[in-house]
């Protein structure tokens, strides 16, 4: 793994372009300055919609930032059935110096810097380290700045080197838009990955798309049909290892494959849980990974130990480093591919060498640009298309019955519930309220258990559209004056 700061990017950065524009795919990873909205109305919920939970992470969580980016550059060995992996770790801190844009502020939550340090994050690094980037209004911003104080760097207190190579006491155009273009630092790579077109490869990368379109591009729109549109236009070909492992779970199930040990390898869909259980797959033209430069004198050993133990149980290992768990997710992604494509019982049998890049890539093709969401009615959200129909259980109404002197109770609701499951209670008035439950077996449960203590039951219909705004009954909308009488499960992005 190479570490990509602020003092050797400019060094590195023509080497990873053209790493870029040669590879197979890319794999990414980010870890953020903080995951949760402190602000209980935009919590998720299983109420949600697609479109709520856009606007939810648009209004609160994107308020944070990537603090460090993993990018990990697969290529093909065409002579023999092996993938090279070089991976970089790479700081990010936004530009500021002098009086410009100094008191700006970068939100941060106690949870996740907490996270961070437990997995050896080095903040000094961060800060002092982390590689510039600006978005396009960034950089107009900047030229105003420099066009109304060509002379700052002469009035500067402290010069960063790292900022600016050289003094010049006063800037015209062309020493603007040089400083721009240093300045632009990361985005310059975002740029090429977007430009080259090549396959991208994220585990739960939902929050990844978000945090990285509005660091390096702009303000997220304020539609969740138009933010689609645009990540597709910058990323038209994206895989989602979490989403995939479901679905490909789900799809073997379904048709009762014979190669039943692969439905195994599938049931965690963590990305560590994957790295090791798919790990298992004995099969001659399974891919094989293999790491160069710094990547492997860094990664060697974690790799192979993770073929046998869960790395997050190994103390002192990289996990939680970006470039680390890019590097995984690319791994995970291959042999994923590979217990796609021998579904097809002839794809094997009828080979002699091992397949092409474009059939490993072609056997995942059923949920590209599919991204995985997290305790909603839909399991994905679809980035070229419609999303998929709503596959939760209805909601269930529940109402007391006071003609058999039954009251509603909440609290015995709120309390004797959860043990079947993540299921979520809005209060809708005195005598009713509504259920989310997110798997069938729990709302099953649910619906008996409350069916014997004698309240009256009825499903209800999710009353939205995939693109709008939820509302629950009776003018009753979710955020509003709202009651929720559940704790609300807290999943970090890499589960």
């Amino acid at each position: 793994m190479t570490e990509v700061n602020r003092s050797n990017f400019s060094k590195l950065i023509p080497e990873i372009i053209d790493k870029l524009k040669t590879c197979t795919f890319v794999s990414i990873d980010a870890e953020y300055t903080g995951l949760f909205s402190p602000d209980p109305k935009i919590q998720n919920s299983l109420f949600d919609s697609a479109s709520d939970r856009y606007q939810k992470l648009r209004n609160g969580f994107s308020n944070y930032q990537i603090s460090q980016f993993g990018l990990a550059i697969f290529n093909r060995c065409w002579e023999r059935n092996e993938y090279t992996v070089d991976a970089y770790n790479i700081y990010l801190y936004p530009v500021a110096f002098d009086d410009y844009r100094d008191r700006d502020v970068i939100h941060c939550q106690i949870s996740s810097f907490n996270f961070l340090a437990a997995n050896n994050f080095d903040f000094n690094k961060f800060i002092k380290e982390g590689v510039p980037y600006l978005r396009k209004e960034d950089r107009r911003i900047l030229r105003q700045y420099m066009r109304a104080n060509p002379m700052f760097m002469r009035w500067m207190e402290h010069r960063d080197r790292t900022y600016f190579p050289q003094f010049i006491e006063k800037l015209n155009d062309d020493d603007a838009e040089t400083i721009i273009g240093h300045l632009n630092g990361f985005t310059k790579v975002i740029q090429i990955i977007s430009e080259l077109k090549k396959p991208i490869v994220g585990h739960n990368m939902l929050m990844d798309l978000l945090l990285i379109y509005k660091q390096f591009y702009e303000d997220l729109p304020p539609s969740y049909k138009e933010f689609k549109i645009k990540i597709h236009k910058l990323f038209p070909y994206i895989n989602d290892t979490k989403h995939i492992a479901a679905s490909l779970r789900r799809d073997l199930q379904e048709k009762n494959s014979s190669h039943t040990n692969d439905i195994e390898y599938l049931y965690d869909t963590s990305l560590f849980g994957l790295y090791v259980n798919t790990s298992k797959v004995k099969d001659f033209f399974i891919p094989f990974v293999t790491c160069i430069n710094e990547t492997r004198d860094r990664y060697r050993i974690e790799i192979e130990t993770g073929l046998t133990q869960n790395l997050e149980k190994v103390k002192g290992s990289h996990c939680h480093e970006a470039g680390f768990d890019a590097l995984i997710t690319g791994a995970v992604f291959l042999r994923l591919a590979h217990i796609a494509a021998r579904r097809d019982e002839q794809f094997l049998l009828r080979r002699s060498f091992p397949p092409t890049v474009a059939e490993t890539l072609n056997s995942l093709n059923n949920w590209k640009n599919c991204v995985n969401i997290v305790r909603a009615p839909i399991r994905y959200i679809n980035f070229e298309g419609e999303d998929p129909p709503i596959d939760k259980p209805n909601w269930i109404r529940v109402k007391g019955n006071p003609s058999q002197g039954k009251l509603l109770d909440i609290s015995w609701i709120r309390n004797h519930l959860p043990k079947y499951g993540d299921i979520e209670v809005v209060q809708l008035n005195n005598q009713s309220v509504l259920l989310a439950c997110s798997a069938w077996s729990s709302a099953r449960n649910v619906w008996m258990s409350l069916e014997e203590e004698g309240y009256i039951l009825s499903a209800q219909e999710f009353p939205m559209s995939t693109y709008g705004s939820l509302t629950l009954v009776a003018g009753v909308t979710l955020g509003s004056a709202v009651v929720f009488l559940t704790t609300l499960i807290c999943l970090r992005k890499f589960v």
